[in-house]
């Protein structure tokens, strides 16, 4: 499976179904957070769905885990973006899969909400948004040409005004705010959101209730990590994916 580079995509199949059969399955595509990979208990989530007639393919990201990629460990959004692209559409062109019929299910990457993927449904439990009081911080930047005395990377004389001379608009950083897309949800979403997550707060989750059809189940009292398999509220997560995907996505 390509992606940029010609790097390799690590990717697993599951499934309970011989290859021919007469209704083509319905598929869920999934990858894990912002700094984790396949080996982090997603199998036991895909047991989950595969165990009620679903097949899945869950991947890493490219420079993580099994995937290729150098250097590694580095968290690239885009990146994370064009891996959902890449696995989706590779499902879409394999014939045991029903290309019409493609769940997406995912932490962090926000992507499946743009219409251009076509995402038949989508579950997201503990989603980045956009609020991460992490992420909230102001940054503090460094001009890159300044004026002689003042504090920046090229301060010599003449530099900020040749700088300015050869891009007069002024530039800015984009941030990475999934919140802002949230109107163009065209499909069933549903949100899993720990009412005590001091990761991804909640502040994201109502913005995209708000502005969107998602149905949002909010687990009482539980943290950013306690909806995960092992964990207290693991079970509650998984019965309302599954509940979700038995109603709008039916096998």
């Amino acid at each position: 499976m390509g992606i940029r580079y010609l790097d390799l995509l690590s990717c697993w199949y599951f499934s309970i179904f011989a290859l021919q059969i007469s209704n083509l399955p319905s598929l869920t595509t999934r990858a894990h957070g912002l700094s984790s990979n396949k080996s982090m208990s997603l199998a036991t989530y895909v047991e989950a769905f595969v165990s009620i007639r679903y097949v899945c393919l869950v991947f890493d990201y490219r420079r993580w885990g099994l995937s290729d990629g150098i250097p590694r460990d580095v968290l690239r959004v885009q990146e994370q973006l064009d891996g959902y692209r890449t696995v989706i559409k590779y499902a879409r062109q394999q014939a045991e899969f029903d290309p019409h019929r493609v769940v997406v299910i995912y932490e962090h990457a926000i992507y499946a909400f743009q219409p251009s993927v076509n995402a038949f449904a989508v579950i997201a439990q503990c989603p980045y948004t956009g609020t991460m009081p992490l992420f909230d911080a102001e940054p503090v930047y460094i001009p890159v040409g300044t004026q002689p005395g003042r504090v920046g990377v090229m301060t010599t004389p003449g530099s900020e005004d040749g700088l300015w001379a050869i891009c007069p608009e002024q530039r800015s950083i984009p941030r990475y705010k999934p919140y802002s897309r949230a109107a163009d949800i065209q499909c069933p979403i549903l949100v899993v959101a720990p009412l005590e997550d001091n990761l991804c707060t909640m502040e994201g989750i109502h913005k995209i209730k708000n502005t969107s059809r998602a149905e949002v189940f909010e687990t009482v009292k539980a943290g950013h990590f306690e909806v995960y398999p092992g964990q207290l509220y693991y079970d509650a997560s998984i019965v309302s994916q599954i509940t979700f995907l038995r109603r709008n996505v039916p096998v």
